[in-house]
């Protein structure tokens, strides 16, 4: 006659049955970990990426076509800008993404625009860290517009 431990049952059925709740409930404790710990902040981080890329678009706009500045040389420039002229868009934005790595911008005539066309392009590497000219990971903003000069 086999022995078992006090409490538990004869059947393997039972045991069966026992061993398929414990197991249900280690995967959804691990399930809500990974929600809580990995997801929730990989979207938090995804929504700042996001903001922090229409911030310095916007005021890469404003430097290039409001106020006819060349393009800048970095984006501590550009912050370094906004700030001066007490823009609070860029509160919170050091230059440098969640994972590391600085913001990537470029100012790029596009013909197909006309003379005055050209693309502002802004980007995070993303997690990996690498430019993958804006596939992969990386999260871009790309703005196509066609500038029109002013009428005198």
């Amino acid at each position: 006659m086999t022995e078992h431990l006090p409490g538990t049952s004869r059947s393997p059925v039972v045991q069966v049955i026992v061993g398929v709740i414990a197991a249900g409930a280690l995967m959804a404790a691990a399930w809500e970990a990974w929600y809580r710990f990995v997801l929730i902040p990989a979207s938090i981080r995804g929504h700042r990426v996001v903001g922090a890329i229409m911030a310095l678009k916007n005021e890469l706009r404003i430097m290039i076509e409001d106020e006819g500045l060349p393009a800048p040389q970095s984006v501590g420039d550009i912050l370094d800008h906004a700030r001066a002229r007490g823009s609070d868009r860029v509160n919170g934005i050091d230059g440098i993404d969640p994972w590391g790595s600085p913001y990537f911008f470029e100012v790029v005539p596009n013909q197909s625009y006309g003379e005055t066309g050209r693309d502002i392009v802004v980007r995070s590497f993303g997690p990996n860290g690498r430019d993958d000219s804006g596939m992969g990971d990386d999260i871009q903003g790309i703005e196509q517009e066609i500038l029109v000069p002013e009428v005198r």
